[in-house]
């Protein structure tokens, strides 16, 4: 039965057209979201040819529902690439993966249920190729720059994107300038470093690394990943609402949750659930909430003020992840909330602590700090009432705990620890740990 929201919805990402199936090389279009002008996909367009407007999304001529049902029989359910003709590369033989996505969702009951939540899940990024869900743009990206010919790119991070496309740039045989804050952590300038590529620490935050990266590609001659502008990063996070989705039985979640600095993981995931809508696959949209740093919260505090401008701010947080003071997306991300009914909110780095502390002690899953910021805001949206106890929600973990050791080490309890000598016969010293 199509329902009255169906019947008036009107397609946005996805073009169902079966008369009218383009070649290969004019499948992926891209859209000015501003004007709707559309031409055939190429690396090289950055702006629409007819307003000039810099916020470009990729659609797919030809596709339908079938054919995310049924998926690349060959991949299977082994990576993301299971939704091919849902993703922009032209020819397979380009495709850069290591069995990036396709990750586990688990229900998560011990931890909901303290907080009166009966239908709480992870969608668990850990087992990723570098431990990170930004190993989903590595992919994409990267594989797109095989298909252009790319040799040689410059990006900047704060430390996952930094790995992730270190790792898969080497698997391609590409060259990377990678540009991070000096504040980042020993453990992911090392792990960045082992893959060969050249690393610049910039003594500034995250957004100053950004900028330094894009003057030195100017001055070389290179290219710059664009970040949230460009749409392959946008379009890598769309793969997660199809795998819920299916995980779900084709069914969508009451509420995606994802910690954000630039707010590109809910911008893909919202266009995600709306391809699956367009194609009737799902009946409904999820409300979409994303968490910040209190110590870097610009979304939050602009939303607070329900405002769609946002005011840069200086990054206090020890949560180096989430750390753009003035991200260029949010007033696309103020959008997407408002219309699905969401929020943005903030929770203090201490508040993400307890919350990875809980999640590992209750359900054995060990999150990096920028993960346990969404799941500390999904308690104190709990405990607030903004949501119910039988909605279904999905939070993300983007990544393992082990890249941020630090930062669980400054806060762990130092009584945990017990020390023995080799030969013991006397074990009065050591007490049970309260629960």
């Amino acid at each position: 039965m199509t329902t009255a929201a169906q019947s008036k919805a009107k397609p946005v990402a996805v073009r169902d057209v079966r008369d009218h199936r383009s070649s290969g090389a004019e499948r992926v279009h891209l859209s000015c979201t501003r004007c709707g002008h559309e031409v055939v996909y190429s690396m090289a367009e950055t702006k629409c040819t007819e307003c000039g407007w810099e916020w470009l999304d990729l659609v797919y001529r030809g596709v339908t529902r079938e054919d995310m049902i049924t998926g690349n029989d060959a991949l299977g359910r082994t990576s993301m690439w299971r939704y091919r003709k849902f993703l922009p590369v032209r020819d397979d033989r380009n495709i850069v993966s290591m069995g990036e996505g396709m990750t586990p969702l688990l229900h998560v009951g011990r931890f909901g249920e303290r907080f009166g939540l009966h239908n709480v899940y992870i969608k668990d990024e850990r087992p990723s190729a570098t431990g990170s869900f930004k190993d989903r743009a590595a992919s994409i990206c990267i594989s797109n720059w095989v298909e252009d010919g790319v040799k040689e790119m410059a990006i900047s991070s704060t430390g996952n994107v930094a790995a992730s496309f270190a790792a898969y740039s080497a698997r391609a045989g590409i060259r990377l300038w990678i540009f991070m804050p000096e504040k980042v952590n020993t453990t992911k300038y090392t792990e960045v470093l082992f893959y060969g590529h050249n690393v610049v620490k910039v003594e500034g935050n995250y957004d100053q690394a950004g900028v330094m990266a894009k003057r030195f590609a100017q001055a070389k001659g290179i290219a710059a990943d664009p970040g949230i502008r460009s749409p392959l990063r946008r379009e890598s996070m769309k793969a997660l609402a199809f795998e819920i989705a299916e995980d779900l039985g084709w069914d969508v979640p009451d509420w995606y949750i994802q910690a954000v600095s630039g707010g590109i993981g809910p911008l893909g995931v919202w266009k995600g659930f709306r391809e699956l809508y367009d194609l009737g696959l799902t009946h409904k949209m999820p409300k979409i909430a994303c968490i910040q740093a209190s110590g870097c919260a610009p979304m939050a505090q602009a939303f607070l003020l329900d405002s769609d401008e946002i005011f840069e701010v200086k990054p206090h947080t020890e949560i180096e992840t989430l750390t753009t003071g003035r991200p260029a997306g949010y007033p696309l991300i103020y959008k997407v909330v408002k219309d699905s009914g969401g929020h943005i909110g903030s929770v203090e780095d201490d508040e993400a602590f307890a919350a990875q502390e809980l999640l590992a002690q209750t359900e054995g899953v060990f999150a990096e700090s920028a993960a346990a910021v969404a799941f500390g805001g999904l308690i104190r949206m709990a405990k607030e009432g903004l949501i119910k106890p039988d909605e279904k929600v999905v939070a993300v973990c983007s990544g393992k705990g082990l890249r941020d050791i630090d930062f669980v080490r400054r806060r762990m309890k130092q009584s945990i620890f017990i020390s023995l000598p080799g030969e013991c016969d006397d074990f009065s010293a050591i007490q049970i740990r309260p629960e």
